[in-house]
Protein backbone atom coordinates (compact mmCIF):
# COMPACT_ATOMS: atom_id res chain seq x y z
CA UNK A 1 0.00 0.00 0.00
CA UNK A 2 2.85 2.59 0.92
CA UNK A 3 4.42 1.63 -2.63
CA UNK A 4 1.28 2.41 -3.84
CA UNK A 5 1.17 5.52 -2.41
CA UNK A 6 4.80 6.91 -3.53
CA UNK A 7 4.12 5.61 -7.21
CA UNK A 8 1.07 7.73 -6.97
CA UNK A 9 3.21 10.97 -6.09
CA UNK A 10 6.09 10.24 -8.49
CA UNK A 11 3.49 9.74 -11.02
CA UNK A 12 1.68 13.18 -9.68
CA UNK A 13 5.26 15.18 -9.87
CA UNK A 14 6.06 13.88 -13.50
CA UNK A 15 2.82 15.18 -15.04
CA UNK A 16 2.99 18.41 -13.24
CA UNK A 17 7.38 18.58 -14.58
CA UNK A 18 6.00 17.64 -17.66
CA UNK A 19 3.24 20.29 -18.17
CA UNK A 20 5.53 23.14 -16.92
CA UNK A 21 8.12 22.18 -19.37
CA UNK A 22 5.85 22.51 -22.44
CA UNK A 23 4.12 25.59 -20.91
CA UNK A 24 7.67 26.77 -21.04
CA UNK A 25 8.24 25.85 -24.07
CA UNK A 26 5.32 27.05 -25.93
CA UNK A 27 5.56 30.54 -24.67
CA UNK A 28 9.03 31.07 -25.57
CA UNK A 29 7.79 29.66 -29.35
CA UNK A 30 4.79 32.17 -29.43
CA UNK A 31 7.65 34.77 -28.38
CA UNK A 32 9.49 33.79 -31.18
CA UNK A 33 6.52 33.65 -33.98
CA UNK A 34 6.43 37.53 -32.84
CA UNK A 35 10.12 38.48 -32.36
CA UNK A 36 10.31 37.61 -36.00
CA UNK A 37 13.89 38.81 -37.59
CA UNK A 38 14.34 42.81 -36.90
CA UNK A 39 17.60 44.25 -38.76
CA UNK A 40 18.29 47.72 -37.18
CA UNK A 41 20.35 47.63 -40.59
CA UNK A 42 16.94 47.91 -42.75
CA UNK A 43 14.59 49.55 -41.25
CA UNK A 44 12.56 51.97 -43.55
CA UNK A 45 9.72 53.46 -44.26
CA UNK A 46 7.05 52.90 -46.89
CA UNK A 47 3.30 54.50 -47.43
CA UNK A 48 0.54 52.51 -49.23
CA UNK A 49 -2.72 51.05 -49.21
CA UNK A 50 -4.00 48.14 -47.01
CA UNK A 51 -5.59 45.27 -49.67
CA UNK A 52 -6.56 43.20 -46.45
CA UNK A 53 -5.68 42.20 -42.61
CA UNK A 54 -4.79 38.95 -42.09
CA UNK A 55 -4.82 37.39 -38.81
CA UNK A 56 -2.25 34.15 -39.00
CA UNK A 57 -1.38 31.30 -37.11
CA UNK A 58 -3.31 29.26 -34.75
CA UNK A 59 -6.99 29.82 -33.67
CA UNK A 60 -8.08 31.24 -30.42
CA UNK A 61 -4.09 30.26 -29.91
CA UNK A 62 -0.89 32.79 -28.52
CA UNK A 63 1.04 32.86 -31.64
CA UNK A 64 -2.17 34.36 -33.75
CA UNK A 65 -0.78 37.19 -35.54
CA UNK A 66 -2.02 40.37 -37.65
CA UNK A 67 -0.58 40.73 -40.69
CA UNK A 68 -1.50 43.11 -43.16
CA UNK A 69 -0.82 43.41 -47.66
CA UNK A 70 0.20 46.85 -48.03
CA UNK A 71 0.35 47.84 -51.79
CA UNK A 72 3.18 49.93 -52.00
CA UNK A 73 3.47 51.13 -55.43
CA UNK A 74 3.36 47.93 -57.94
CA UNK A 75 4.54 45.63 -54.81
CA UNK A 76 1.86 43.96 -52.58
CA UNK A 77 4.14 43.78 -49.32
CA UNK A 78 3.49 41.65 -46.18
CA UNK A 79 3.51 43.43 -42.89
CA UNK A 80 4.01 41.66 -39.67
CA UNK A 81 2.33 43.64 -37.12
CA UNK A 82 1.98 41.80 -33.78
CA UNK A 83 -0.24 39.19 -32.06
CA UNK A 84 -3.83 39.87 -32.36
CA UNK A 85 -4.96 39.87 -28.61
CA UNK A 86 -2.25 43.04 -28.37
CA UNK A 87 -3.65 44.48 -31.63
CA UNK A 88 -7.47 43.72 -30.68
CA UNK A 89 -6.85 45.27 -27.26
CA UNK A 90 -6.31 48.89 -28.96
CA UNK A 91 -8.77 52.22 -29.64
CA UNK A 92 -8.35 52.12 -33.22
CA UNK A 93 -8.37 49.56 -35.45
CA UNK A 94 -6.57 49.36 -39.49
CA UNK A 95 -9.20 48.04 -42.35
CA UNK A 96 -8.38 47.46 -45.79
CA UNK A 97 -7.99 50.28 -47.62
CA UNK A 98 -6.41 52.46 -44.81
CA UNK A 99 -3.50 54.51 -46.05
CA UNK A 100 -0.41 54.05 -44.36
CA UNK A 101 2.64 55.14 -43.29
CA UNK A 102 4.82 51.78 -41.87
CA UNK A 103 8.17 51.55 -40.70
CA UNK A 104 10.18 48.65 -39.94
CA UNK A 105 12.28 46.47 -40.94
CA UNK A 106 12.69 44.48 -44.15
CA UNK A 107 13.77 41.14 -43.72
CA UNK A 108 13.14 37.30 -45.18
CA UNK A 109 10.90 35.06 -43.56
CA UNK A 110 9.86 32.29 -44.96
CA UNK A 111 11.45 32.44 -48.34
CA UNK A 112 9.44 35.69 -48.22
CA UNK A 113 10.07 39.41 -48.63
CA UNK A 114 8.24 40.60 -45.22
CA UNK A 115 8.25 44.12 -43.15
CA UNK A 116 8.59 43.66 -39.62
CA UNK A 117 6.38 46.89 -38.32
CA UNK A 118 7.93 48.75 -35.66
CA UNK A 119 5.41 52.09 -36.31
CA UNK A 120 2.19 52.28 -37.87
CA UNK A 121 0.36 55.48 -38.77
CA UNK A 122 -2.69 55.82 -40.46
CA UNK A 123 -4.17 59.82 -40.97
CA UNK A 124 -4.44 60.29 -37.35
CA UNK A 125 -4.42 56.83 -35.63
CA UNK A 126 -0.81 55.90 -34.24
CA UNK A 127 0.53 52.47 -33.54
CA UNK A 128 3.92 51.90 -31.74
CA UNK A 129 5.16 47.93 -31.51
CA UNK A 130 8.77 47.77 -31.19
CA UNK A 131 11.09 50.46 -29.78
CA UNK A 132 14.17 50.94 -32.10
CA UNK A 133 16.15 47.81 -31.24
CA UNK A 134 13.09 45.57 -32.38
CA UNK A 135 12.09 44.56 -28.93
CA UNK A 136 8.13 44.41 -28.90
CA UNK A 137 6.53 46.25 -26.54
CA UNK A 138 4.47 43.79 -25.57
CA UNK A 139 6.81 41.58 -24.13
CA UNK A 140 8.76 41.85 -20.87
CA UNK A 141 10.95 38.99 -22.14
CA UNK A 142 13.54 39.92 -24.14
CA UNK A 143 15.32 37.44 -25.83
CA UNK A 144 18.78 37.67 -27.16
Amino acid sequence: MRANKIELIAGGALVAISGAALATYLYKNSYRAYSRKFDKSSVEEVEGKVESVLYKGRENGEDLGVELLLKVGEELLPVHVGPAWYMDNQNERIHAGDKLKVRGSRVIYDKTPVLVAESITAGNKSFRLRDEDGHPLWSALKVA
